[in-house]
């Protein structure tokens, strides 16, 4: 991403090609390098570890976010969290019913200028309010060609939304690598299961 001068950054706007996406259609993105708060760990979303990783990562993008309008005058929005997953044997997409068995990488997109030493002094600040930070690092990463769509609803019920995407990579000459992505819009902890609202994507390559 490049440098910007003005002080607020509407990302939401500048990204919203990646961060938005139709449950009637799947379209192909070209996502760029991003950076990202990254927290890897094993099992399903219902896991105590997974509820308690997401937390973390909340605590330390507002810390940071804080941080930089206090000291730089730069003002952002945190953008939604986001989710890789991937079954032990391998990158195919997965079966959603199939979680516990997952590994998963937790994200939440940061700008640029989020270095090592800003990260290191959002931890510090966190641990200080007697909230536990671990495994968080910077990870600045390049999707590339991916199809997105958008899936409403229960997470229970994601197959027929991945069937209706990789029928289009089907029938369009693609086909899926790397790993499962999700982009959670809103609160999941806040929403109702028939309100929920979930971008899936797979980056892909031709066949």
């Amino acid at each position: 991403m490049p440098a910007r001068t003005r002080s607020r950054w509407d990302l939401r706007r500048e990204l919203r090609e990646f961060y938005t996406a139709s449950p009637s259609a799947v379209k192909l993105v070209d996502v760029p390098a991003l950076k990202f708060l990254r927290v890897d760990g094993t099992g399903g979303p219902d896991a105590p570890e997974f509820a308690l990783a997401i937390q973390m990562l909340f605590n330390l993008a507002y810390t940071i976010r804080f941080t930089l309008k206090a000291e730089q005058g730069l003002e952002y929005p945190v953008l939604p969290l986001e989710a890789q997953w991937v079954l032990p044997t391998g990158n195919d997409p997965p079966d959603p019913d199939a979680r516990s068995k997952m590994g998963w990488t937790l994200l939440l997109m940061v700008p640029d200028v989020v270095t090592a030493r800003i990260l290191a002094e959002g931890v510090e600040r966190v641990r200080r309010k007697g909230r536990p930070v671990t495994g968080c690092r910077l990870w600045r990463f390049r999707e590339g060609r991916s199809a997105q769509t958008l899936h409403v609803g229960p997470y229970s019920g994601e197959a027929a939304s991945m069937a209706r995407l990789l029928s289009f990579l089907e029938g369009n000459g693609w086909v899926p690598r790397g790993k499962h992505h999700e982009i959670y819009i809103g609160d999941p902890r806040r929403s109702r299961p028939e309100r929920l609202r979930t971008i899936l994507r797979t980056p892909v390559r031709p066949a």
